[in-house]
């Protein structure tokens, strides 16, 4: 599934929107963002590397918030990246050196695990059906598709 085709089949389920007001249509938006993140979710949570399970734990869902008519959610690990109890899961998926910082470039690269970014590419098919969806269900209940 190309960007154009997956743009081209969200345009054709959120046409009804324009017919409601801004803030429900911002709701809309929102609970089929998330709704339609979850599946990524499931998938990052059981790929995650895992030595005691902590990783995997905190794999959480949050917004990316708005900006300029653009919404977005993220997977990601706690809060914020580098922060919480599971503050190395960023090292794991960005990758990191080892040694001491004297050492310089001579230091050993870890590359990183890119687990996150492979259970998106599972899922973003199905979550671009289950965004189409999610929109089309709220656009009738909420009668926008008039």
């Amino acid at each position: 599934m190309t960007p154009d085709s997956i743009s081209a089949d969200v345009h054709d389920a959120i046409e009804g929107l324009e017919n409601l007001d801004r803030k429900l249509m911002k709701k809309g938006i929102r609970q089929s963002l998330r709704a339609s993140a979850k599946p990524t979710l499931g998938v990052a949570k059981a790929t995650a590397p895992s030595a005691s399970g902590l990783l995997s734990r905190n794999v959480k869902l949050r917004s990316g918030g708005t900006r300029k008519g653009t919404f977005r959610m993220n997977v990601g690990i706690g809060k914020k990246w580098f922060t919480g109890p599971a503050f190395y899961g960023a090292f794991v998926a960005f990758g990191h050196r080892v040694g001491k910082r004297q050492l310089g470039n001579s230091r050993k690269i870890v590359p990183p695990n890119n687990w996150l970014t492979e259970a998106y590419e599972q899922t973003k098919a199905e979550a671009v059906e289950i965004f189409k969806t999610e929109i089309e269900d709220f656009i009738e209940e909420n009668g926008g598709g008039t």
